[in-house]
């Protein structure tokens, strides 16, 4: 190819990367005007909520909801630790050519949610001075290409992530551990804590308690990234969904990077609710006055008489009652249809477990464990990339990251997609110890001795290893395919 056709090649890709970056531009801007501000009403709610909502291990209690009002709050001391210790990574456009791109809108949601996850750890849960959390945010800068470790040209180029194409969760843990790595090997002292992602080639991912506790980095910890497959399909197993919400309240888990096929998020909390909840109704209406009424001339009217005024508030009376019975009827019934819906969906997932090699129990009207209530649904609340801004070119310790939403919540926590990688942090010894004492066994077997040394789905994905296909989890695209 002559120099003319290579730069002719080279003007028609950056003017259909431009083009692509006004359309997702566009699209997002009118998603943030149009749709946010509804998704914010609908999804900041604590209506339904039953027990604790836990964000990031932390359990906050939903406070009694007496009023309409208070039913709609989430706690404040939530929202406060939500915003401060929560690092919100979107979509960017306007950064530095990657293989003719200028933006990730469309395909790099996996990579952003896996920010936010590497973000958390880095930012809130390691000890670091003001001016080293200020230089471990700026490895975030998509401006400074590959020389910020953790930017998106990095975490494509260590982790072998093709740009343009969406990556699932398991080859961008992959990628998260290749760049940590090179990060404690470039920068000595950086207090980035040792990474290890569990491997699943052969089934349910072990944990090797001996081999782990040798690699938790002294003053730094260790940050564990372990890739699931909670089911077959396109939809996550329900039987699953107990052990994943055991996981988000750990106190080690830092979130988890799943979602429904092509379009990732980062869920940092957890809820339980219960769809029969009824928000408390409105107090009833003062008993009519018997007092007689003047006119604006201050004319006294005909007295009303005693016995008509009885008998009026005597009907209104009754008929509160009618109605309050009937509503009671009403939500009487409803919780009956719910709990029998839920005795038919836990029969039906005990008849899958089974099929699948578990041991089945016999289905009753109980609560899963780790839910409050029989008839209980998991709510994850999530922080969203799927919003498009700019990257701003300045100084290295001038580099923020834009404000952290509020949380929203995806009621439907069965409608995942089975691949998902959960995150947790171990400062030490002690708290491995805990970690692997409150795992749930149903997603990740512990090991604690070497007898199992030959068996490949208990092995940590080594530091040198190759590559992982970046279409491992899913086929899918993100909101747009990228042509």
């Amino acid at each position: 190819m002559s120099d003319a056709e290579q730069e002719r090649a080279q003007t028609q890709a950056s003017t259909g990367s431009s083009w692509r970056s006004s359309l997702y531009r566009t699209y997002y801007t009118l998603k943030n005007t149009l749709m946010d501000p509804i998704e914010h009403i609908t999804t900041t709610s604590a209506a339904h909520i039953v027990g604790d909502i836990h964000v990031l291990g932390t359990p906050f209690r939903v406070p009694n909801r007496t009023t309409q009002e208070q039913a709609q709050q989430l706690p404040p001391r939530l929202l406060a630790a939500w915003s401060t210790k929560l690092t919100w990574c979107t979509y960017r456009h306007g950064f530095p050519t990657i293989e003719t791109l200028t933006t990730d809108a469309g395909w790099g949601c996996t990579i952003r949610s896996a920010q936010m996850l590497i973000a958390h750890v880095l930012l809130s849960r390691c000890p670091g001075t003001a001016q080293q959390i200020q230089q471990r945010t700026a490895w975030f800068d998509d401006t400074k290409a590959t020389d910020a470790p953790l930017s998106l040209h990095s975490l494509c180029r260590r982790g072998q992530l093709q740009p343009g194409q969406w990556a699932g969760p398991r080859a961008v843990c992959a990628a998260v551990q290749r760049c940590l790595v090179a990060i404690a090997e470039d920068v000595p002292g950086s207090g980035v804590p040792g990474c290890h992602v569990l491997s699943i080639d052969g089934g349910i991912p072990t944990l090797r308690v001996v081999e782990v506790k040798a690699r938790i980095r002294e003053g730094a910890g260790l940050l564990l990234l372990v890739p699931l497959m909670l089911g077959m399909g396109n939809v996550v197993n329900e039987t699953y969904l107990p052990a994943l919400a055991t996981s988000l309240s750990l106190a080690q888990s830092v979130g988890a990077v799943g979602g429904r096929g092509g379009s990732s998020l980062y869920f940092a909390g957890c809820a339980w609710s219960d769809p029969t909840y009824a928000p408390p109704p409105p107090p009833p209406p003062p008993p009519p006055s018997t007092q007689p009424q003047t006119s604006d001339e201050d004319e006294p009217e005909a007295p009303t008489s005693s016995v008509a005024a009885a008998s009026a508030a005597a009907v209104e009376l009754a008929t509160a009652a009618i109605d309050m019975s009937t509503n009671a009827a009403s939500y009487t019934l409803a919780a009956s249809a719910s709990a029998a819906s839920y005795t038919l969906s836990a029969a039906r997932s005990a008849v899958e477990y089974a099929t699948a090699g578990g041991t089945a129990t016999a289905a009753s009207a109980v609560p899963p464990p780790g839910a409050p209530t029989p008839g209980a649904a998991l709510e994850l609340l999530y922080l969203d990339p799927h919003t498009l801004h700019a990257c701003v070119v300045g100084d290295t310790e001038d580099f923020m990251l834009p404000p952290t939403p509020a949380p929203k919540r995806l009621r439907a926590a069965r409608s995942l997609n089975p691949s998902i990688s959960l995150g947790f942090y171990v400062r030490d010894e002690s708290d491995l110890a805990n970690l692997v004492e409150r795992l749930d066994r149903r997603i990740v077997t512990v090991v604690d001795s070497d007898a199992n040394e030959g068996d490949p789905s208990s092995s940590l994905l080594s530091e040198d290893e190759g590559g992982v296909d970046a279409n491992d989890d899913d086929d899918d695209d993100d909101d747009f395919v990228l042509v």
